[in-house]
């Protein structure tokens, strides 16, 4: 496993308010924190900045389909429907923009 990605979702456990796991018997259950931690706080918002700035290398014809599929919630069909595009092309655009996302965030953690 790589450090980012556990880094990572430590970050997103805090930020719903997970932070320990206890074992009590029958399996393990996630205890709630009040209060997000200092770290926590600092990792979540590496992360959107991060994000941010690979967003914003995306050209708009992409961005476009990654704000309406993850930010707006809509699914594949209802993009297609609402951008006047074939649902082939939809699929290609977000599996392209979400490669060169995650292309640009690694690159952003080797540097």
């Amino acid at each position: 496993m790589e450090a980012a990605s556990y880094d990572h979702r430590l970050a997103l456990r805090a930020e719903r308010g997970f932070t320990a796991v206890k074992n009590c018997g029958i399996g393990e259950v996630e205890v709630a924190n009040e209060e997000p931690s200092a770290l926590s706080l600092a990792i979540r918002d590496e992360w959107q900045r991060a994000l941010v700035s690979a967003l914003s290398d995306l050209d708009a014809l992409h961005r476009e389909v990654v704000a309406l599929r993850f930010y707006g919630n809509f699914r594949l069909e209802e993009i297609a429907e609402a951008l006047d595009l074939p649902i082939g092309t939809v699929k290609s655009r977000l599996f392209y923009a979400v490669k060169k996302i995650r292309k640009n965030i690694l690159a952003m953690e080797m540097a």
